[in-house]
């Protein structure tokens, strides 16, 4: 909801994995349902599905000093993975309304896009660097 905020200062998210039970999840950070980020000097490498994503109207994350990559895809041998879309390994991703903003960033080596932007989201991004990409971004 509106009230609920995370702030990150110097902070290294690494190697997150989806649940063993039915391989989904595995995102770094997932922001939804209206709540928002605020950070600075963050990192987030090698972490699986996703490493920061954005969903819902009123939903935002606001980064400075930002590293984000390697980011992997799901292992879709898991039976319950869904692999049409959660398992591509997008780096950024903004869905239904919500907002991203980084300032000087680095978006490296996704096994999906670096950047995903889709159903109404927003990418706001300034000074920054996106390399080793299939496709950096993607609408």
């Amino acid at each position: 909801d509106l009230d609920t905020r995370l702030d990150l200062d110097s902070v290294v998210v690494r190697q997150t994995r989806p649940r063993e039970s039915d391989g989904r999840w595995g995102h770094a950070v997932e922001i939804q349902a209206g709540a928002r980020l605020f950070g600075t000097k963050a990192r987030f490498e090698n972490n699986q599905g996703g490493s920061l994503w954005v969903f819902g109207s009123g939903s935002s994350a606001a980064a400075q000093d930002v590293w984000i990559g390697p980011t992997l895809e799901l292992d879709c041998e898991h039976p319950a993975t869904p692999c049409a879309f959660d398992a591509l390994g997008h780096g950024v991703g903004a869905y239904r309304g919500g907002e991203v903003q980084l300032l000087r960033f680095r978006l490296i080596e996704a096994a999906g896009c670096g950047a995903h932007v889709a159903s109404g989201g927003q990418l706001d991004f300034e000074f920054g660097a996106l390399s080793g990409h299939d496709a950096a971004v993607c609408l």
